[in-house]
């Protein structure tokens, strides 16, 4: 049997670092004013083999501490040309921002996110940037970190194809990391959302830098799609998490576990046959589309060998 050549990529000259997409989400915020302010701090993004770039990327929703202000910056991007919307600032921020990575270059993003939900760290990928490369990145970076990190491919659960930053370079990762009010600061997961971008950076510059990626196989959870809660007939949710779903994200859903309680007290089970592994439960910033939590399934997936052209 031959042996299968490695794929060959080009490496990254140009990375960005934004926080502040979601203007409530206060980590990366944080982790990119210090970067940006202070010479000292700014040598923990800096490597050898590529040039890094900051962003805030809400600047108006961060002023007033919200998620956003007419609409969600993260459903905005896309690696199309997007529509300019004089009337939405984050329609008019998104066509900015968009211009900003192509006057940079940029071929690997990096943007910051927080959760309010127990999910610990996640790193997330779109359907574009969950390229054997992407992965494989990702991969190594769970494997350098000592805490547990979890891996979510996005797909197209959230509606709009590949609408997330990274979305605008095709190759980048989503650090989300929890559970975190939003509006304020924690320093476990401060610290921990700096040590998964320092160690991003590094594996980016040992691939610059001659290293090959082996081929492998990995665990990752693939996002399904959004479960909503039940309501009444006038549209009012009805129910809430279960106890026994609470902050229970990541582990496995069976038929006949308690799902929701309504406010009466009466359990609603989960009944489909298929186990499923839920994620973002009762996460705060989707009540308002009265989403109760992401169905993901964990699946084995086989990654080639990459290396530099």
């Amino acid at each position: 049997m031959a042996e299968t050549k490695p794929e060959r990529v080009k490496t990254f000259s140009n990375v960005s670092i934004s926080g502040g997409t979601h203007g409530n989400e206060m980590t990366g915020i944080h982790l990119v004013r210090r970067w940006m302010s202070n010479a000292t701090a700014r040598t923990e993004v800096e490597r050898s083999s590529f040039k890094t770039h900051l962003l805030l990327s809400n600047p108006r929703a961060i002023e007033k501490c919200v998620r956003y202000i007419h609409v969600d910056l993260n459903r905005q991007f896309s690696h199309d040309p997007i529509t300019p919307d004089k009337d939405k600032y984050e329609v008019q921020r998104a066509c900015e921002i968009q211009k900003w990575i192509a006057d940079n270059n940029v071929d690997y993003s990096i943007d910051l996110h927080n959760t309010t939900s127990n999910m610990g760290v996640t790193l997330i990928l779109t359907s574009l940037a969950a390229t054997t490369i992407g992965l494989q990145i990702t991969a190594s970076i769970k494997e350098a970190i000592n805490f547990p990190v979890s891996i979510l491919s996005l797909g197209f659960a959230f509606g709009k194809r590949d609408s997330g930053f990274t979305s605008l370079t095709k190759s980048g990762i989503g650090i989300e990391v929890g559970p975190l009010a939003h509006g304020t600061v924690k320093s476990e997961v401060f610290q921990r959302t700096a040590a998964v971008v320092s160690k991003t950076l590094d594996i980016i510059e040992a691939f610059n830098n001659g290293k090959e990626f082996q081929e492998r196989e990995i665990e990752l959870f693939e996002c399904k799609k959004m479960v909503k809660y039940p309501c009444d007939e006038n549209g009012n949710i009805s129910a809430m998490i279960h106890p026994k779903l609470e902050e229970q994200d990541w582990k496995p859903l069976k038929k006949g576990d308690p799902m929701f309680m309504t406010f009466g007290g009466q359990t609603i089970t989960y009944e489909e046959e298929e186990v499923i592994w839920p994620t973002f439960i009762n996460e705060a910033s989707y009540l308002e589309k009265e989403i109760a939590f992401a169905v993901t399934k964990k699946v084995k997936r086989h990654l080639g060998a990459v290396k530099r052209i």
